[in-house]
């Protein structure tokens, strides 16, 4: 935001034919913007109400409402009122598109902010052709700055942050301004704050001389207590705690797990078609320049050391955050547009890319070849490995009319409705299991709730399981590898659908390299 005052200044003293090359990138990009945003098929129009149906925008908009006649009610605001607050300024003027002003906003910052650290690295003219690639010529990054999302404000002001703290000249008017980014960014999503840490650190320890610490980090203390201060005051006087708002309880709800952390990311980045049997979108198929990251980034080490490490660290800490999230797998990336919880690393990790291409020249053999090559041979021939446990099971089956047991056959009961125990698997698995599937489970019937538990404990969805589609049923993933001596699954439908309960196949995930020569 201050690199935008700056520009702003410096137009008004200096005119503006030094800055012809900015001038033409915002604009270029509001009209982009805009234009992107009309023709978006979920905007909201006077006789549909668009993205405004959908859950988290709803909730938005209901919370927009509320504020602008200055209804605090605590019941009213699940999502933090940072975002939906600058929307509120707007209601009253554009009800249908009160937070189109606010976004626009972000989007300048955003691309004025991505070009001065493009600029960093590279020419003014490759900066410019940086920033429309990697903002407006990508569907998934450009859809997720159109459709209102909390995560435009605070990853336009991370940028905000790097740029400050990372790229320009240590001052203490760029500490403050950056606490109060700061601030905006726990008002619209408190987790994203995690991500801008090592900046202030690196503001903090990147001094020639140890003695200048101690300064720094007085400033960085008198400078974070009154954000502080105004934070726990607002969140007490408004949600009656200190810390826990309703957002962050249900956040937290989800849970998270490191155990399935590889795994997820395997399905997320390459493929899940061999979790699944369900080809789904990977983000190597959205940005299949991430091969291309190693080599950029090695020679940009080589620049200066501690400035990029300092920013891989930040680049790196959203993807665990969100990997070891319980809710953020394959199947939310893109089709919930989950992806834009990490969207502001892209631009980022592209700029690498580009790097990769730009001077490639100025790197030896030595070094370009294996950054490249690695990640290569990691995609064309590292499998995800879902390996059938052999359980010696005992199934007890319940159906609606009277309890039957059918050790031996697959299919094992057949359904007609209730509320009761209908699968109970007694089995032995050394080592654990990372799941089960369970052929032609009648996904989709409405009312169908299914409960597991194990060894007499009921077991909590997405904090210890999630259910997924699958190509031939439906598949049940446990957060972290489960050995039970008993499990038992049970359902309650209301549409009373009869359907067959099939034995239960169970898993186990791991790794294997594709070894192309044994086909031969």
């Amino acid at each position: 935001m201050l690199n935008l005052l700056h520009f702003a200044m410096a137009i008004l003293s200096k005119g503006y034919k030094r800055y012809y090359a900015t001038i033409i990138l915002v604009t270029a990009a509001i009209l982009f913007y805009l234009t992107a945003y009309f023709l978006c098929p979920s905007v909201p129009v006077v006789d549909r109400l668009g993205w405004w149906g959908w859950w988290d925008q709803s909730l938005y908009i209901k919370s927009v409402a509320a504020l602008a006649r200055l209804d605090f009610r605590p019941e009213v605001h699940l999502y933090p009122i940072g975002y939906p607050a600058m929307g509120a300024i707007f209601y009253g003027i554009t009800p249908l598109h009160p937070l189109l002003v606010p976004d626009i906003f972000f989007l300048v910052v955003i691309v004025v902010s991505l070009y001065s650290i493009y600029s960093r690295f590279i020419s003014q003219g490759e900066s410019i052709i940086l920033v429309f690639a990697t903002i407006f010529l990508h569907k998934s990054v450009l859809t997720n700055l159109v459709i209102p999302w909390s995560t435009i404000p605070t990853h336009a002001l991370t940028y905000v942050i790097i740029y400050l703290l990372l790229f320009r000249q240590y001052k203490a008017i760029n500490v403050i301004v950056a606490y109060i980014c700061v601030t905006v960014i726990y008002w619209c999503r408190p987790g994203d704050i995690l991500f801008v840490v090592p900046f202030f650190i690196f503001s903090i320890v990147n001094v020639d001389d140890k003695a200048g610490i101690s300064s720094r980090l007085k400033t960085a203390i008198l400078s974070l207590l009154p954000v502080l201060g105004v934070v726990l005051v607002v969140n007490r006087l408004f949600y009656g705690s200190y810390v826990l708002t309703p957002y962050l309880t249900a956040v937290s709800g989800g849970g998270f797990s490191l155990d399935n952390v590889p795994y997820k990311a395997y399905m997320i980045f390459i493929e899940s078609s061999s979790f699944s049997g369900i080809s789904c979108d990977s983000l190597l198929r959205y940005f299949p320049w991430g091969v291309l990251i190693g080599p950029g980034l090695v020679y940009a080490l080589r620049q200066d050391r501690w400035r990029i490490l300092t920013l891989i660290v930040s680049l790196l800490t959203p993807l665990l955050f969100y990997l070891s999230y319980n809710d953020f797998d394959y199947s939310t990336v893109f089709k919930y547009q989950v992806i834009h919880y990490i969207g502001w690393t892209f631009p980022l990790w592209a700029l690498f890319g580009f790097l990769t291409v730009r001077y490639a020249c100025l790197l030896s053999w030595k070094v370009f070849g294996p950054a490249l090559a690695l990640p290569i041979l990691l995609v064309l021939f590292l499998r995800l490995d879902v390996a059938t446990v052999k359980c010696d099971c005992d199934v007890y089956a319940a159906s609606s009319e009277a309890p039957s047991r059918e050790s031996r056959s697959s299919a094992i009961v057949r359904y007609t409705g209730g509320e009761k125990v209908i699968l109970r698997v007694k089995f032995n698995a050394p080592g654990g299991v990372n799941g089960f599937y369970l052929s032609e489970w009648p996904w989709g019937d409405a009312g169908n709730t299914l409960s597991l538990i194990g060894d007499d404990k009921v077991m909590t969805p997405l904090r210890d399981y999630k259910l997924f589609n699958s190509s031939s049923g439906v598949v049940i993933l446990f957060t972290r590898a489960r050995s039970f001596n008993t499990l038992a699954l049970s359902v309650n439908t209301g549409d009373y659908k009869t359907f067959t309960i099939y034995r239960p196949e169970f898993f186990r995930l791991g790794f294997d390299v594709w070894k192309p020569w044994a086909i031969f």
